[in-house]
């Protein structure tokens, strides 16, 4: 019992933080309730909107297809059979949910202003869509893996080019959002994360690599 009970309670905790990332997203691109001081008003039912939802699906799909990338390059035998028969449903089903939230964006729905901005960006996307099935087929698993990382940093890229300058859109005014420029803080808080980020982002690479060393022994 135990063991299944840890089973559910690691599914969960992948499932729930994937969609919830996506939902942020989708709320992000749809704009939060931010009043003229800046504080966004309380609307919980609010940010389970149908666009942030749906971007919360989008997320776990995602997920799900760069986790069978990342088994297709480290499995072998029956288990690597069975993953690749996965493959190929879930990138269809990934680009489809991509371009479907795309279009969705596109036609109006969220408070991304530029478009035409975030088109480097949505090249990327499908650079790394077509690079993820051309090498996948090609049994070169490693570069179909990068280029499934190419498909989330174009994903990431084209939704802040859509908004820049904004950071959070308001949907209840325009002028209400929240810039680079209004966000800005002050040179001695920049310095302080400064500090912060060169001693703590050295120490996070450091632990990332010897887990990614440790697991890599245990495979």
């Amino acid at each position: 019992f135990l063991s299944r009970l840890l089973d559910v309670l690691i599914f969960l905790g992948s499932l729930i933080p994937a969609w919830a990332i996506g939902v942020v997203a989708g709320n992000v691109l749809v704009g939060f309730p931010v009043d003229k001081s800046g504080y966004p008003v309380p609307d919980i039912f609010g940010y389970f909107n149908p666009f942030a939802l749906f971007s919360g699906c989008v997320s776990i799909i995602v997920f799900v297809l760069h986790g069978l990338m990342w088994l297709n390059l480290k499995l072998s035998g029956e288990a690597l059979a069975h993953i690749r028969k996965s493959l190929g449903f879930v990138w269809a089903l990934a680009a489809a949910f991509l371009l479907a939230a795309a279009l969705w964006g596109a036609a109006g729905v969220t408070r991304a202003g530029g478009t035409v901005q975030a088109i480097p960006g949505l090249v990327v996307v499908v650079l790394g869509l077509v690079g993820t099935l051309v090498f996948f087929r090609g049994g070169k698993a490693g570069l179909g893996f990068v280029s499934r990382k190419l498909t989330i940093v174009g994903a990431v890229a084209a939704a802040a080019l859509s908004l820049f300058p904004v950071v959070i859109p308001s949907k209840l005014d325009p002028a209400n959002n929240i810039t680079i420029a209004s966000s800005a803080v002050t040179d001695s808080s920049l310095t302080v994360m400064l500090i912060i980020a060169l001693i703590g982002v050295p120490l996070v690479a450091v632990y990332v690599i010897l887990l990614y060393r440790t697991f890599r022994k245990a495979a």
